[in-house]
């Protein structure tokens, strides 16, 4: 998968880190989407354009599944796992699957409106792949509590093999407690900064987070919203809107450049209005800033309401957003104690050494036969 490829980057590390003889599978999914992709193409034509992803066809999940298969005949593997579903959908083995994701099929249906319009001819072909996957995996994991429920009401999955473990975060730098509270007390106290990271400033709710900063700044508040990752569209302007269309976390400067961002903010504000997860909910609380979030798919289980920031009800009104702002800004201590909140949520839940803990008693349960594992990518 390339969706999460950091994601992967720090599982993949953390496998290791615990011990486990890991042999990489890699780009599987890449490799043969590629066919898949020339399928689309014809389809696009032919259809319309209606929407599918390749990966989730059965000629595509086919050819993973034989390319699993060989590796598996050809290498001393004790357990397979995969940051997604779709690897092992088709595979037939006597080893042990477990999966890592963020959703369902039938949960990103209900979730993304632009898959409405998904090819009505692929769906079945997507559900049977989705139940066959969780099927065949001897443990499933999940980031939130809204895919883990999809997943034994959509698809039947036996609860007491599902599991919910968020994502950590991709952040590379881990910072103490004293590291942390000495950032949080050089904030600043004349202006509030509000941070908004995402690659759609549509879906991110961007529109919305520059409602809250028109309205703050009404109650005569001085404030700045700063976005990372998309450019707002035309026509889209303020005066105390500050855009860094991009920032690559593998370059050195712009990785710093954004870390800057993350200390000098109060709160990161990104009400989505659809989401599986958030990463960056849990890169925030890594650095001591609370989340402002919309309760939306799997985001309750990346911002625990009033622990690492607010979660919003999905139709929450800027004014709402901007009174907990404001409470908090006018207050240094009950901003520090928010703040030190999400911090401590994160050590506690959302680091990778966290989450590699609950893993490993995952994995255990799969399997007791030793360390050695494949892992899809």
């Amino acid at each position: 998968m390339t969706a999460w490829s950091g994601t992967e980057h720090f599982l993949l590390r953390t496998l290791k880190g615990q011990g486990h003889e890991v042999s990489v599978l890699r780009n599987i999914q890449k490799r043969h989407r590629l066919v898949g992709k020339a399928l689309r193409n014809l389809s696009n034509v032919l259809t319309g354009g209606d929407h599918y992803t390749v990966e989730r066809t059965l000629v595509t999940a086919n050819r993973i599944g034989n390319a699993v298969m060989a590796h598996l005949e050809k290498n001393r593997t004790d357990l397979l796992f995969s940051p997604s579903s779709i690897p092992v959908s088709m595979v037939v083995t006597d080893r042990p699957m477990v999966f890592y994701t963020d959703a369902t099929f039938k949960g990103l249906l209900a979730l993304y409106p632009e898959l409405s319009n998904y090819n009505p001819d692929r769906i079945a072909e997507a559900e049977y792949l989705e139940r066959s996957a969780i099927q065949n995996a001897r443990q499933v994991i999940y980031t939130s509590d809204w895919a883990a429920r999809s997943a034994v009401v959509d698809y039947g999955a036996d609860p007491d093999k599902v599991h919910v473990v968020p994502f950590g975060s991709n952040l590379p730098a881990r910072r103490g407690r004293t590291t942390i509270l000495r950032n949080i007390r050089g904030r600043s106290r004349e202006r509030c900064e509000l941070l908004l990271v995402g690659v759609d400033w549509v879906r991110k709710g961007g529109d919305l987070a520059l409602e809250v900063l028109q309205e703050i700044r009404k109650r005569g508040i001085e404030a700045r919203l700063t976005v990372v990752g998309c450019t707002p569209p035309s026509g889209v302007q303020h005066a105390d809107l500050e855009v860094h269309p991009f920032l690559n976390k593998q370059d050195r400067r712009d990785l710093a450049s954004l870390l800057s961002l993350y200390e000098r903010s109060h709160f990161l504000i990104v009400p989505s209005m659809a989401e599986c997860f958030g990463i960056v909910y849990a890169e925030a609380s890594s650095m001591g800033v609370p989340s402002l979030a919309r309760d939306s798919g799997g985001v309750a289980s990346a911002v625990v309401d009033g622990v690492n920031g607010r979660l919003f009800p999905y139709r929450a009104t800027a004014d709402q957003y901007v009174a907990h702002i404001a409470a908090h800004f006018s207050d240094p201590d009950l901003y520090e104690h928010a703040a030190l909140a999400a911090f401590d949520h994160y050590d506690r839940q959302l680091s990778w050494d966290a989450v590699g803990h609950r893993i490993q008693d995952i994995l255990q349960a799969a399997t007791r036969n030793g360390h050695a594992m494949a892992t899809t990518h």
